[in-house]
């Protein structure tokens, strides 16, 4: 098997067996984080729970990402507020080395819409109630169109609800084990590095939209290396 990676996915973990690589516990956890945040399909998990992981079909969600420029719109916000959520449209958009434009003033001019809604609370379905939410439309893994949906809220609350919504609108699904502000235990208002570091692999050419976990959990693993060692290689200078 020489250096290559034999992944398995047991139980809501994953089980990696090397042959001649020790151990690393920073590759293990960027490739746990990734397992949750960077595949998508039903059921999701809010958050990702152990009943979610053992379905039969989560080993078979895919690879959902942005393969086209984005033109976004943001409607309803104070300045700061507009100017923090495009912040984090450019900076993702960047890392993610998608082109991103402001849209025009047509109706379907912009393909990524961001907005502050008049509503305290957004049900939506029976029994649920939520303070923010993304609508992503993909096809065959490659995202078309994303609207953000924010509420009335504390400024602090409709920042964690922008980055996290907006990392959902750039195909990341939910965490439950590292710092992440797609993890509902952190209420961060900023990407953690492991985000950051989750989507400079999704947005790798090697991770190929539509493409399921199973083909692209290894795949994923080895672009996390070659991160994680440029990183490393960069720092020591």
């Amino acid at each position: 098997m020489g250096g290559r990676i034999a992944a398995v996915l047991l139980l809501g973990g994953l089980v990696l067996t090397a042959c001649q690589i020790a151990p690393d516990r920073s590759l293990d956890a960027a490739t746990l984080h990734f397992n949750e945040v960077g595949f998508r399909g039903a059921p999701g998990g809010h958050p990702l729970t152990g009943s979610a992981i053992l379905t039969p079909t989560f080993a078979d969600h895919r690879v959902v990402k942005w393969t086209r420029p984005i033109r976004y719109r943001i409607t309803g916000f104070n300045d700061d507020l507009h100017a923090t959520a495009e912040r984090f449209l450019i900076e993702i958009a960047k890392t993610a080395r998608i082109k991103i434009s402001v849209a025009g003033d047509g109706v379907d001019d912009a393909n990524f819409i961001v907005r502050l809604e008049d509503v305290d609370v957004f049900e939506p379905s029976p029994m649920e109630y939520a303070s923010c939410y993304a609508n992503v439309i993909q096809y065959k893994g490659h995202i078309n169109r994303v609207s953000v949906h924010i509420a009335r809220a504390k400024p602090r609350q409709i920042e964690h609800c922008l980055v996290h919504e907006i990392l959902h609108g750039f195909g990341l699904a939910h965490a439950s084990r590292l710092p992440s502000a797609v993890n509902y235990a952190y209420q961060l208002i900023e990407p953690s590095s492991w985000d950051w570091l989750a989507v400079r692999a999704l947005y790798d050419a090697r991770l190929i939209a539509n493409k399921s976990r199973t083909e692209m959990l290894p795949v994923a693993r080895q672009v996390l290396r070659e991160l994680q060692s440029t990183t490393a290689r960069s720092s020591a200078r």
